[in-house]
């Protein structure tokens, strides 16, 4: 029979034992880069003369130094997840070039100087912090960058250059002066946090699609802001500047689902470089077919009153909640919709004759006249017929409309008053592909706990279309799934939240496509 001496003895050697294994199974090795060096197969990875024996595997880790580094085969599982370091205090002659799919770990301070070819996807599993190095990012076309967590800049000249996808799953930061995002035509940035800017005279260029889940700021001067015709900005939190000159120039799309809150010396032009505008009429002079940009806030829009602000284009700027500050003086609220008709249904449907529209008011308030407009891209928009209103009624009107030539894809609704101000509803398709994703809402007045009917169109049907309320402010007021997996044209009914009474906002988003409706509730 064993004594307990010897069996505490013999435990103790076993768990040294395993103690040994397990530091043996589990450490880690620094493999280093001695020279630039391009791995296409993954048998060159593993016959390189690596510094140590073996190959670095994804429990190690990989010393970049300043040399170029080109992987162009695939990692396999038991290489994903290894960890680039740099050690250097300078880095920036260290390059990372990526051509197949590829997933690492970056310890802090590792310099990103990146280029993500065409097919190729470079996956980060962490936050990434450049403290003091230049960084640069180019994601070519086809090529995807995924950032799983948040990307932060602190050194002056560092960009990214996006003509790919790139998803950062954090904050994107840049602290220091002379920085540039720049997305192509063909590129995307999705930014599951804030964008922030600390630094100044940076440069936001936007000729693809840029979507920001939370907000946009800008902490210093000089910035610039440019989305161009291809271009769209989605911003779904707010956008704040705190400091002097802030230039957006909106030859695009530019969306804001919360408030704007700007500083002094602000620039907005979204007439697309147009030589000579004329404000009151809302026309290039001498280009009758000049394509403008659009900013939509669904928010309020607050700027500082100091004579400095120049907005050139205020008729294609739309406000969901309340203007203040210099706002009177810049013509700018006269597009914050207030709902003077109580608009029922905008609808369309194809005849033998023609596209037949129709609309049904409940009441109606000083109104002069409604105008038919048409499109083929919902930027550019032009009259097609004129259909005189009652001007006063406390009792539900049908209109129609038909329209025989039937030579353009989108058609919405202009509602003049008497004292010549308008206000827009629709868009409603007539377009033979049905690949445009359309809402329409009636009616756009409303009490608490009534049903609103929402029209859809051109649906993904491998997402699901959900609508969210909110108020001019941003607060989410109620989340609802509206349809899953249907198509065509179609008619949903949901049920108005508890709202407080005025303007409440309804975003209805379908995969990448979302539209924001506002609605009186009383």
């Amino acid at each position: 029979m064993m004594n307990l001496t010897n069996t505490t003895k013999l435990n103790s050697f076993f768990l040294l034992l395993f103690l040994i294994i397990s530091i043996n199974t589990y450490s880690s090795t620094t493999y280093k880069l001695e020279r630039n060096v391009k791995f296409d197969t993954y048998a060159e990875w593993q016959n390189y003369t690596w510094n140590e024996s073996g190959f670095p595997t994804s429990a190690d880790n990989l010393e970049l130094n300043e040399y170029t580094i080109e992987i162009n085969f695939d990692f396999p599982d038991n290489l994903n997840g290894i960890s680039f370091l740099n050690t250097s205090w300078d880095g920036s002659g260290t390059n990372i070039i990526i051509s197949s799919n590829v997933k690492v770990n970056f310890t802090p301070g590792t310099p990103l100087n990146l280029t993500v070819k065409n097919n190729g996807s470079f996956e980060i599993l962490n936050a990434v912090a450049q403290p003091s190095q230049v960084s640069r990012i180019v994601v070519e076309d086809g090529g995807e960058l995924i950032v799983r967590g948040a990307l932060s800049y602190n050194q002056s000249g560092t960009f990214l250059d996006i003509t790919g996808d790139v998803v950062i799953h954090g904050d994107l930061t840049l602290s220091n002066s002379s920085t540039s995002v720049i997305v192509n035509d063909t590129g995307s940035l999705t930014v599951y946090g804030s964008v922030n800017f600390n630094n100044a005279s940076p440069n936001f260029d936007i000729g693809g699609s840029v979507i920001i889940q939370n907000d946009l700021y800008f902490a210093n001067s000089g910035v610039i802001v440019e989305v161009f015709k291809t271009g769209t900005l989605e911003i779904q939190g707010t956008v704040s500047h705190t400091n002097w000159d802030l230039t957006f120039e909106v030859c695009g799309e530019m969306i804001v689902s919360k408030n704007v809150n700007l500083n002094g010396g602000i620039t907005i032009d979204v007439t697309c470089d147009c030589a000579n505008f004329d404000e009151a009429a809302c026309e290039c002079v001498g280009e009758p077919s000049h394509e403008f940009g659009r900013l939509e806030i669904n928010g309020a829009f607050d700027f500082n009153c100091n004579n400095s602000n120049n907005i050139i284009g205020a008729c294609n700027v739309t406000v969901g909640g309340g203007c203040t500050s210099c706002s009177e003086d810049l013509d700018l609220c006269k597009n914050v919709i207030d709902l003077p008709v109580t608009l029922l249904y905008f609808k369309g449907e194809k005849t033998a004759e023609g596209n037949l529209l129709s609309w049904k008011t409940g009441t109606e308030q000083n109104t002069s006249h409604f105008d038919v407009e048409v499109s083929n891209d919902k930027r550019n928009w032009s009259v097609q017929g004129t259909v005189m209103a009652a001007g006063n009624s406390n009792v539900p009107l049908i209109y129609n409309f038909l329209d025989t030539k039937m030579t353009h894809k989108y058609y919405r609704l202009a509602q003049y008053d008497l004292d010549h101000s308008v206000n827009y509803y629709g868009v409603v398709s007539m377009n033979n592909d049905g690949v445009d994703f359309n809402v329409t809402i009636y009616p756009t007045e409303i009490s608490n706990g009534q049903e609103l009917s929402v029209q859809l169109s051109g649906v993904n049907i491998s997402a699901p279309v959900v609508g969210t309320f909110y108020t001019s402010d941003g607060k989410v007021l109620g989340t609802e799934e509206i349809s899953s997996g249907e198509e065509g044209l179609f008619t949903k009914s949901i049920l108005m939240p508890e709202c407080p009474e005025g303007i409440v906002l309804l975003k209805i988003v379908n995969g990448k496509n979302s539209i924001t409706k506002k609605i009186l509730v009383h």
